[in-house]
Parts: structure tokens; C-alpha cells; sequence
């Protein structure tokens, strides 16, 4: 096999695995009115007054994959890039896992009738102890009225979601049933507003094409010069 007829077969069955589209998402969703509970202290931050702010800032990748099969339910383990939540004069920083839900005509883990829901999340369980720590940004509407698909969509906020708050919270995870995890302590602020910015990224197949192709000809023009 000749070296041109290489290089465009790499080229076909790299192309053949990028996706057409990423971008870089910027979401700065802010909270009021938190409320706590926590009477063992365990919530790694004081306890905010009723006025303070919560500023939950996070960035995740479009093009992230759906890696669970359920038609109803996007999992997109990985997604979020970097994530901070303000409490006040208090930043936490990202946790050690993360992942974003998109819920599609679901029944959640509370038995509630069906709804739609987008969360993005950062968590972090302790295997010792099964103790699980968390915050998230959580989107919630009513079935068949809010998104028609488990897709990653944008965030949209108060157009698209009519309800919605950041939540961070304590929880007992020893149960392997996640429905039964026991909440240990929380905190949860309603949503006032969120800002989206989206980044595209570089056209990665058009790149990856261009080097290809450069690749293949000088392989085509040494091969010539090689030739008697």
C-alpha cells in the first residue's frame, strides 16, 4: 500500500470520530436567601445570614458524551472543567468528581411525577466513612414542558427553567440505593439569575484535516523525488 493511500485512510478514520461542534461553556449562577441546616456543624463553611449572596461559577465542554443509555437521562461524567462556589467571603473549591444530569421526563429519586432537570454538580465521597460532600446548581420544570431530549443544552435561565437553586450539602451514602442516602446537613439559596457565555472552540476536525493533508503531501512529493 502506497503512502498517499495511508495517509487518507488515517485521515478518513480520524475525521470519522470528532465531533462537529464543541464549545466551551462559562455559567455564573447567583443565589439569595440561603437556608441552612446542619446541627452537627458539618458543612465545610460558617453559615451564611439570610442576605448573603452565593455566586456558583462553573465551566463545562459541549461536546462531552452521554454515557448513560437511558434515553431519558444525559450523564456527562467529566463535563465541568472548573467550578468554585462563593458563600459570602468563603470560596470552596471544585471536588475531586463531577458530573452534569440532564433529566428528561424523569421520575427523581424522591418518587416525584415526572420532571425535567439540569444539574451540575462536583462531589467527593469518602469511601471510610461513606460520607458524601457536595454543591450543585439544580434546574427543575415540569414534565413534557421544558426540553424534549437528554442532550447537553445550555442552561437557560429564568427563559427555559422556571425553577431553580444552588444547593450544598452533607450527605450519608452508605447505602449503595442513592434514593436512600440521609441528609446530613445543606444549604440551599434560590436561584436569582444565571449568566451563560458560550466559547467555541477550534474547529478541531478542520485542523486535524489541514495537518493530515500536510502530512500526506510530503509523503507524496519525498515519494517523487525517490523515484527514478
Amino acid at each position: 500500500m502506497n503512502k498517499r493511500r495511508i495517509a487518507a485512510m488515517l485521515l478518513s478514520l480520524t475525521l470519522g470520530g470528532i465531533p462537529s461542534y464543541a464549545a466551551t461553556v462559562n455559567v455564573v449562577a447567583i443565589g439569595q436567601f440561603p437556608v441552612v441546616t446542619d446541627p452537627s456543624n458539618l458543612l465545610p463553611f460558617p453559615h451564611p445570614s439570610s442576605d448573603t449572596k452565593l455566586v456558583l461559577s462553573f465551566s463545562y465542554e459541549s461536546a462531552t458524551a452521554d454515557s448513560d443509555t437511558d434515553p431519558n437521562v444525559g450523564l456527562y461524567v467529566g463535563a465541568i472543567s472548573s467550578i468554585t462556589l462563593s458563600i459570602g467571603e468563603t470560596t470552596l473549591p471544585a471536588y475531586a468528581s463531577n458530573k452534569i444530569d440532564v433529566y428528561d421526563d424523569r421520575t427523581l429519586w424522591d418518587g416525584s411525577s415526572l420532571v425535567d432537570m439540569w444539574a451540575a454538580e462536583t462531589f467527593l465521597l469518602d469511601p471510610t466513612s461513606n460520607i458524601r460532600m457536595n454543591y450543585a446548581l439544580v434546574l427543575l420544570g415540569p414534565g413534557n414542558s421544558i426540553i424534549d431530549s437528554d442532550e447537553l443544552t445550555l442552561p437557560v435561565y429564568p427563559a427555559q427553567w422556571p425553577g431553580g437553586y444552588i444547593w450544598a450539602g452533607v450527605d450519608d451514602a452508605s447505602n449503595p440505593d442513592s434514593s436512600q442516602w440521609v441528609s446530613l446537613a445543606g444549604l440551599q439559596a434560590g436561584l436569582e439569575s444565571i449568566q451563560v457565555t458560550v466559547v467555541p472552540l477550534p474547529p478541531t476536525g478542520a485542523l486535524l484535516a489541514t495537518g493530515l493533508l500536510a502530512i500526506g503531501r510530503n509523503l507524496w512529493k519525498r515519494s517523487r523525488q525517490r523515484s527514478p
